[in-house]
């Protein structure tokens, strides 16, 4: 295949996940489309048995499976995995993520969203339902979008995006020369964020408008060891302390209106607030309360 042949490439990285990327795999392989797809899958040096299984499948898929193995976790150094190894890897004209421990659930994810993008040439990526699956409890959640009014999952919404980001990373297509336009040159790189997608949302949301298909497109996996931990309170109260550096840093830098700073504010010393009682740290709690008073 030539660089222009491919329209798609799902862009997958991974680390111990040797129960769960099977799934993660066997979703990019359902998907039924009308051009040709890649999957490059990102092995950040797992100690279990997620790169022969990865190997497996390439061993199988030789020309869509293209693979990257770590010697050594580059995660633990502060790399930031998809710009640095994944993404300059990718040849389509539009990226899908779907980390290893997530999978895919419908097989026309990629075509429903390829036809969105190539029919709305002002529309630089496209979002869908998802599933929210907690693995040690083995039961579903309500997805957040249930909580979105539909004004703020599509079209200018930025500021929506940042007071919360409703967008699950494993039902996303973007067009990949956003990333080049806008994102590697807009300083966002050299922030030091504990996640990446949210700030490429909301680099995206800023300079195009996002679609949303209405469609349950991914389950979204809660395990007790990914990013941000539902199961541990202080895991999770440091992901999403993170979350609101990545909000104060876009509404900086485009200048969000004072409405939703205000928003913003009180909705992170709420969060301050319910963590600070579930850590018991009585007087971050105590702090917290005084601040929403004023």
């Amino acid at each position: 295949m030539s660089q222009t042949d491919i329209v798609v490439s799902i862009c997958c990285i991974t680390y111990n996940h040797e129960k769960f990327i099977r799934d993660a795999i066997k979703g990019f392989l359902m998907q039924k489309t009308t051009f040709p797809i890649e999957v490059i899958i990102h092995d950040d040096a797992s100690t279990d048995s997620t790169s022969d299984i990865i190997r497996e499948y390439e061993k199988q898929y030789p020309q869509l499976i293209k693979s990257i193995y770590q010697q050594e976790n580059q995660y633990s150094k502060g790399k930031k995995i998809s710009s640095s190894f994944v993404w300059p890897k990718a040849r389509g004209k539009y990226i899908a993520l779907c980390e290893g421990d997530d999978f895919w659930i419908d097989p026309y994810k990629l075509q429903k969203q390829v036809d969105f993008l190539d029919a709305n040439p002002a529309y630089g990526m496209v979002h869908g339902l998802c599933r929210i699956y907690d693995q040690r409890h083995r039961i579903y959640h309500p997805s957040v979008h249930r909580a979105a009014r539909p004004a703020l999952l599509q079209g200018d919404i930025f500021e929506a995006l940042l007071i919360c980001n409703y967008i699950h990373t494993c039902t996303v297509c973007f067009r990949r020369d956003l990333i080049t336009r806008y994102f590697n040159t807009s300083g966002v790189y050299g922030q030091h964020f504990k996640m990446g997608d949210y700030p490429l949302w909301l680099e995206i949301a800023k300079h195009t408008k996002i679609g949303f298909i209405a469609d349950p497109l991914a389950t979204y996996r809660m395990i007790d060891n990914s990013a941000v931990c539902h199961n541990r309170a202080d895991k999770q109260y440091e992901f999403v302390l993170s979350s609101y550096d990545v909000k104060s840093y876009f509404a900086n830098k485009y200048n969000a209106s004072k409405e939703v700073v205000h928003n913003i504010l009180i909705s992170k010393l709420r969060d301050e607030l319910r963590f600070a009682f579930e850590l018991n740290r009585k007087e971050a709690a105590s702090k917290a309360f005084s601040d929403l008073l004023r």
